[in-house]
């Protein structure tokens, strides 16, 4: 893939992949966390999903080029937590931040 484009939730997640114990590497549909299912888009939604279709990590990690949007009230921890959290700590972000 030449350009993958992302998306930051307020709970750490990219793409979909919640935290969690373990990653996913490849596409797959996501339980999606209480936190996503709350998203203002989601929320203007007559029926709420409770999965989403996304790409696992290693797809995202073999993209030539990677652009993550963060955008919305209530991420600023969530991009404290991107650009300084320790890289021995293994978050979907930290894996990007790693890449770069």
């Amino acid at each position: 893939m030449d350009v993958c484009i992302l998306g930051k939730g307020i709970n750490g997640h990219i793409a979909f992949n919640e935290p969690h114990e373990y990653l996913i590497p490849e596409f797959h549909i996501a339980e999606l966390s209480k936190e996503s299912m709350q998203h203002n888009m989601a929320n203007q939604m007559e029926l709420k999903p409770s999965y989403g279709l996304t790409m696992g990590m290693k797809n995202i990690l073999q993209s030539k080029k990677i652009l993550m949007l963060i955008a919305g009230k209530g991420k600023q921890k969530s991009i404290e937590k991107f650009l300084f959290i320790s890289k021995s700590f293994y978050t979907t972000s930290r894996l990007l931040s790693l890449a770069a």
